[in-house]
């Protein structure tokens, strides 16, 4: 039986050693890193060269920060000119175990009816989840082993999204056209949730802190899936929104920057209503 081939792309933005540290440790349990470099500052962009010499690692300059979705679509059209089998999608600042993506790869042979395989993450571990191999709603983009065939059957990641969202649009479309997702818990990966999680009981587990920028987004995008989803998802649609309600108030409590922060949701909320996507661009707003 054929090991099935796997590419990992790696999305990189100023993320100094992050990246090339993230491609180390994958480039012994990959056939290929590709890591897309979105228009960083030249200090990253001079690490990022310095760092790298290693035979299956590729870097993709970009000129501007074209967003998280387009980065990725770069991961998945290397994978369809390759004929690789799956896509392995990564953050700059997450560490994958040595035997990561060994252990979601077991677990594809046994279980082909999923078609994306998601590591058991720290900062997301729940105590009551089954202990081998079982579905989920969704899988956040780092870790995420997904079938090239199915995520080229939904047309990849949406690049209107830019950054936050990309992971439940991609994962909701997967599960829309009938393919499932699974946790892997034997696959073992660090990841940093947010710029500095807070820790704690009643409305802080809900907080994570985020610079006003990714609020617009993370607003903004919400939004534009609970129009996309709502009457296929509406439990899940209803629990994210239910999330970014809490997460107003936790702003207000536990936030940094929270009246710039607010007027970032502001206009996030109203480039939803006016029907814009993509990169945020202050001149229009």
């Amino acid at each position: 039986m054929t090991t099935p081939s796997v590419l990992a792309v790696v999305v990189s933005y100023n993320g100094c050693e992050g990246p090339a540290r993230v491609a180390t440790a994958l480039r012994h349990q990959v056939q290929q890193v590709v890591i897309v470099d979105n228009g960083s500052g030249s200090q990253s962009r001079e690490i990022l060269s310095a760092s790298l010499d290693q035979g299956n690692v590729e870097v993709v300059w970009l000129d501007d920060n074209e967003g998280v979705g387009a980065a990725l679509n770069v991961g998945l059209a290397r994978c369809l000119s390759m004929n690789i089998d799956w896509l392995l999608t990564m953050d700059q600042d997450s560490v994958p175990a040595p035997d990561m993506v060994a252990e979601m790869l077991a677990a594809a042979a046994k279980h082909p009816e999923y078609k994306a395989f998601s590591p058991s993450i720290d900062c997301l571990e729940r105590t009551s989840a089954p202990s081998g191999p079982h579905e989920i709603e969704y899988a956040i983009t780092s870790g995420n082993l997904v079938s090239v065939f199915a995520a080229a059957e939904v047309e990849g990641f949406d690049k209107d999204l830019f950054i936050d969202g990309v992971d439940f649009d991609l994962s909701l479309k997967l599960r829309k056209a009938g393919h499932a997702i699974c946790s892997v818990p034997s696959a073992k990966m660090h990841h940093n949730l947010g710029d500095k999680p807070v820790s704690g009981f009643g409305l802080s587990r809900f907080h994570t802190y985020h610079s006003p920028l990714r609020r617009y987004y993370m607003y903004r995008n919400v939004l534009l899936l609970a129009q996309r989803y709502l009457k296929s998802f509406p439990k899940f649609v209803l629990k994210l929104l239910f999330i970014q309600f809490l997460q107003t108030f936790t702003i207000m409590i536990y936030g940094r920057r929270r009246l710039e922060s607010c007027r970032m949701i502001c206009y996030g909320v109203w480039d939803f209503f006016r029907g814009r996507k993509g990169k945020w661009a202050k001149d229009s707003n």
